[in-house]
């Protein structure tokens, strides 16, 4: 086993048992259903949440506005894609590619039909960035817009993690149709924007071969 390869599965193996072990350590406040889900919910972190949205109010209400029109065109663009291709699906199966794939961590990277496996290191770190910007921007345009925020957590379903912010649900459906969207947008708009913000790093510096080792079919 080479370097690279081991790096990928202490990465697995130190994630998974570092989520284990929040879970025991917090296990009187974490939730269990079914055996597989697992959820942890703490009011540490929303009055940071507050003050960063207090401070920058207008510019994170201007944000999520941004956000609805972008997250719109994306949605529509995606519909298209995907329409386009289960078409082309139809029409010429053994000839059609694949427009989508299931991105699966390994210790190689490469496109294998309507598989992407990824560097178990990547997937991880992408996992966690993900989670964070995502959530983290649904709280702070929720508290900008004065939502009480009543709590935030990550957990566990099977094997996949996952994190949550719990705004007052009721206040949320008082509030205008423009609030809402904006909320609800500030998720995958701020994805889209990490996603832009990281691409243009990978052209700055262009890492190759750092975590991951090519492989061409």
């Amino acid at each position: 086993m080479d370097v690279v390869t081991a790096l990928n599965w202490v990465a697995l193996i130190a994630f998974y048992i570092g989520i284990i072990y929040f879970f025991h350590r917090h296990k009187k406040d974490v939730a269990r259903q079914w055996g597989i889900f697992f959820a942890y919910r703490t009011k540490r972190g929303v009055k940071f949440i507050k003050n960063l949205a207090t401070k920058l109010r207008r510019f994170w209400i201007f944000y999520g506005y941004v956000g609805i029109p972008v997250v719109f065109i994306a949605m529509l663009g995606m519909i298209f894609t995907l329409t386009t291709a289960a078409i082309d699906m139809l029409a010429a199966p053994k000839t059609a590619a694949p427009v989508a794939g299931l991105i699966v961590p390994w210790v190689s990277t490469g496109v294998h039909g309507a598989v992407i496996t990824v560097s178990i290191l990547y997937f991880v770190i992408a996992v966690l960035v993900t989670l964070l910007v995502h959530e983290g921007a649904h709280a702070v345009i929720s508290a900008a817009h004065k939502k009480k925020l009543l709590s935030a957590g990550v957990g566990l379903f099977a094997v996949i993690p996952f994190a949550f912010v719990e705004p007052d649900e009721k206040q949320i459906e008082k509030s205008k149709t423009s609030e809402q969207l904006s909320i609800y947008a500030a998720g995958p708009f701020t994805n889209f924007i990490t996603a832009f913000l990281i691409f243009l790093l990978v052209l700055l510096f262009r890492p190759k071969g750092l975590l991951g080792k090519e492989v061409r079919e």
